[in-house]
């Protein structure tokens, strides 16, 4: 090839090189170096001061080593974009699909989804179908089987059979058409922002990030797609039906250090409950080991269980409705640790699927919506009328109903996160009647007992 090399030499050792090329294209391209097919992949693009490169297609392999010697070659097709930021939820995923709002729910256009995982240990041995059939119950064998067959249930990107077995370092990838359960139509409210965390008031319903059949009705992708905050940082939980303040960091190195002075139990929380029942007057402290139970079973309280704590105060009560409205000071941040102390009390928060009163008849949404095979045996299979249908969908064929509004709240909310820095709070909800803030904060107990 053609190579012409320039220099102009400036003042002191500063030096600017000048490179123009010519590629004579040659089949007998080397082994090593830049061949015409990189060089080719896009085009420089000069405006403004600035060398842009058009976006482009890059297929991204490497080889890794595990264990004894295997070796697993993973294969990523990216899409360069320059909105795209290096960390956080990218353009391609939030764009996957549209929101609808209607009848006081946020709903997910349902769209299609390509699931990938690598085999976990115990998979190793056995079946495809076995393993898509026992660790992904949401569909029977029937519908794995199908899949397979057409090819939406594959293994390193390749056509395989219900028989072939699962080797360590496979990737298992599903593609499906993805339903997601609706949420509430809240708006989330941003409590404060500043270049190292944002504090929002989560609506109740909302999960915090994707897990189980939620993807983008989810704190972080809302935020990313409608408040343009694609790189947030979770600190801490509170659960999908609780409300109230959420705090996430900006950086992981924020989000760590909020995190370990709520873990050190340097932050104050203060929490609002509604439960049923005549709640005793007076300070009422909870100190009652809460064991972790396995397997999605409620947790409870327990003697073999961790330390846990809490601090209960009741605010008012109401007769007709008979119910009370407590304040709730978590000494310890066991998970459900409210929730679990309120009913070992004998008074349950209100609206609670888990350790509240249930109608084990009609059972919870959450049920239903996990255990759509059993739903669907009850269910016509007629499809709907004026429903577009996606091949192999069930949700598509018979669509789940929409959970009363009602079932999409406890009545539980985080309303105060304090520490020597700073002290964030939200409006008092409107569940809450009469209660005030000072009823809230004026709590007399600056330092709570450790």
């Amino acid at each position: 090839y053609k190579y012409k090399f320039t220099v102009e030499k400036t003042s002191g050792t500063s030096m600017k090189r000048k490179t123009e090329m010519e590629i004579n294209p040659n089949p007998h391209k080397k082994k090593k170096g830049l061949c015409l097919d990189a060089l080719s992949e896009t085009t420089y693009v000069f405006e403004d001061g600035y060398r842009k490169v058009e976006p482009y297609k890059y297929k991204f392999t490497v080889e890794k080593t595990s264990g004894t010697s295997m070796k697993r070659k993973t294969e990523m097709e990216i899409n360069p974009n320059p909105h795209k930021k290096k960390k956080g939820l990218c353009l391609d995923a939030l764009s996957e699909t549209t929101y609808v709002f209607e009848d006081g729910y946020r709903k997910v256009e349902p769209y299609k989804y390509k699931f990938t995982v690598f085999a976990k240990g115990r998979w190793v041995g056995r079946t495809v179908l076995n393993v898509m059939t026992e660790e992904f119950a949401s569909q029977d064998a029937a519908y794995y089987e199908k899949a397979i067959q057409d090819g939406r249930v594959r293994i390193n990107d390749s056509m395989v059979t219900c028989d072939t077995l699962v080797k360590d370092g496979n990737l298992l990838s599903h593609v499906t058409h993805r339903h997601e359960p609706p949420i509430l139509d809240i708006p989330i409210d941003i409590i404060y922002a500043d270049d190292e965390k944002i504090v929002i008031d989560k609506p109740p319903s909302v999960p915090i990030h994707p897990t189980g059949g939620y993807r983008h009705n989810t704190v972080t992708f809302i935020m990313a797609k409608e408040n343009n905050e694609p790189d947030l940082y979770l600190v801490h939980r509170i659960d999908k039906l609780t409300s109230g303040v959420l705090v996430l960091g900006r950086t992981s190195k924020v989000a760590n250090i909020i995190s370990d002075m709520i873990r050190n139990s340097n932050i104050e929380k203060t929490y609002i409950a509604k439960v049923i029942g005549e709640f005793p007057e007076g300070e009422i402290d909870v100190n009652e080991p809460i064991l972790m139970s396995k397997r999605r079973k409620p947790h409870q309280v327990h003697p073999d269980g961790k330390p846990s704590r809490t601090l209960f105060k009741r605010l008012s009560y109401c007769k007709d409705s008979d119910t009370s409205i407590l304040r709730c000071i978590p000494i310890t941040g066991r998970t459900h640790q409210i929730r679990i102390h309120t009913k070992h009390l004998g008074h349950p928060i209100v609206g609670d699927p888990i350790y509240g009163p249930i109608n084990e008849d009609e059972g919870t949404y959450e049920e239903i919506w996990e255990n759509r095979r059993e739903y669907l045996k009850n269910k016509s299979e007629t499809p709907p009328e004026n429903i577009s249908l996606e091949s192999e969908c069930i949700d598509c064929c018979v669509p789940i109903p929409d959970p009363p509004l009602e079932k999409l709240t406890q009545c539980l909310h985080s309303y105060s996160y304090k520490c020597n820095l700073w002290h964030f709070k939200t409006k008092i909800p409107q569940w809450a009647e009469g209660i005030t803030e000072d009823m809230v904060l004026d709590n007399g107990i600056d330092n709570p007992p450790s």
